[in-house]
């Protein structure tokens, strides 16, 4: 197992190498950063999981295909007969 690449730094410092630090932890080449005060860790970045380990790969257009409007789906609004005629256009165009 590698050992954890983890970089202990105070608030203060923290504050003037932020951006730094978020930079190497999304390059991992860290895989945390404790930021204490007065010598007690106040809080631990760490970059987001890898899109794969999360399983997004897996949900990405999962759905793809899954949605429409039938021609009978039963809507009624009052006073505007034309309204299904409409939304299945508008729904049409964001495709």
């Amino acid at each position: 197992m590698a050992a954890r690449r983890e970089e202990t730094i105070t608030a203060t410092d923290f504050k003037a190498r932020c951006l730094e630090l978020m930079n190497r932890l999304a390059r991992r080449e860290l895989d945390r950063v404790l930021v204490t005060k007065r010598g007690r860790v106040v809080s631990v970045l760490a970059p987001p999981p890898e899109p794969e380990a999360a399983g997004f790969d897996a949900i990405i257009g999962k759905l793809s295909g899954s949605t429409g409007l039938s021609a009978d789906h039963g809507w009624e609004a009052a006073g505007d007969d034309d309204l299904p005629a409409r939304l299945e256009e508008k729904f049409k165009q964001l495709l």
